[in-house]
């Protein structure tokens, strides 16, 4: 079930893709593949505008990630030893079976 919380609603959208643009991209495509031209699917995905937002913080949070795994690994290594000994014993299970 969805609830919507008036105080948490926002105006703002969250990238710069809308609903309505996606739609008229995806007419637009499809009369174009109609033609023949191309695949539907390669005209929108060439008419969709990329959302450099979501690339940019996809691309900080990959930077991070190395020295993310240090800081966790330096502060809970016996997790990491015990998941590492766990994830190879499942792969030598599996050997096993395969």
């Amino acid at each position: 079930m969805i609830v919507a919380i008036p105080w948490r609603m926002t105006s703002q959208k969250k990238s710069g893709i809308s609903v309505k643009s996606v739609k008229r991209v995806a007419k637009i495509g499809a009369k174009t593949a109609a033609k023949g031209a191309t695949s539907a699917l390669a005209v929108v995905a060439s008419q969709l505008r990329p959302a450099p937002r979501a690339v940019k913080h996809a691309r900080a949070t990959l930077k991070s990630l190395p020295a993310r795994t240090r800081r966790f690994v330096k502060r809970n290594p016996v997790r990491v030893l015990l998941g590492a000994s766990a994830i190879g014993f499942v792969l030598a299970k599996l050997k096993r079976l395969v």
